[in-house]
């Protein structure tokens, strides 16, 4: 891993990248760096002459849209698929949690000073990829499995959401469109009679 300074038009966003944000993150993150500007390198590696970014595609695109001509990038040697997944979920890792209490005292004297809407905090315990991956597999087949009845087998899921948003994701359950992901579930919760 090398730092260096070079033109932001020599860099590509990651055509892979598994990661997407809401437009009301990226405007908070736009603010967050016209406030505090480019204090963490993008992770990228080089690919043809060009830096192909691993971590902070977001952040690119950001920098692209304010006029910044010259990033500091930080180089690694990912020269198989692999090793790339894994710089882009390291960098994006949630190694830690906020604890609640303390981090209310920290903030508390300094509400007034700080924009607290464009900042969001961790509270719950992240999932580990093997635990996301368990049992699942991508497949392109979804809505006919869904047709066929595949994968009728009872299971228990729990779903856990903060009480100000309980009503919102029933009406989502209950109302989403035919077509949607949000339709499809409703399909399987009505077909399993929870609905």
């Amino acid at each position: 891993m090398k730092l260096i300074k070079v033109s932001i038009d020599l860099l590509d966003v990651w055509k892979d990248n598994p990661r997407d944000i809401k437009t009301v993150d990226y405007a908070r993150l736009k603010k967050q760096i016209l406030r505090l500007g480019l204090y963490k390198p993008l992770v990228c590696f080089l690919e043809k002459g060009r830096y192909i970014v691993l971590g902070g595609n977001m952040r690119l695109l950001i920098l692209r849209e304010i006029g910044i001509r010259e990033v500091e990038i930080s180089v690694v040697d990912a020269k198989t698929k692999a090793r790339r997944l894994e710089y882009a979920l390291s960098d994006n890792d949630r190694a830690g949690e906020y604890i609640e209490d303390k981090l209310v005292e920290l903030v508390f004297p300094f509400q007034k000073e700080i924009e607290l809407q464009d900042y969001k905090v961790d509270l719950l315990s992240p999932i580990g990829l093997d635990q996301l991956l368990n049992g699942r597999q991508p497949t392109e087949d979804f809505d006919q499995e869904l047709a066929d009845g595949e994968g009728d087998e009872d299971v228990s899921i729990e779903i856990v959401v903060p009480v100000k948003h309980e009503k919102t994701v029933l009406d989502w359950l209950r109302n989403g469109e035919a077509n949607s992901a949000a339709g499809r579930g409703i399909g399987v919760l009505r077909r399993c009679e929870l609905l």
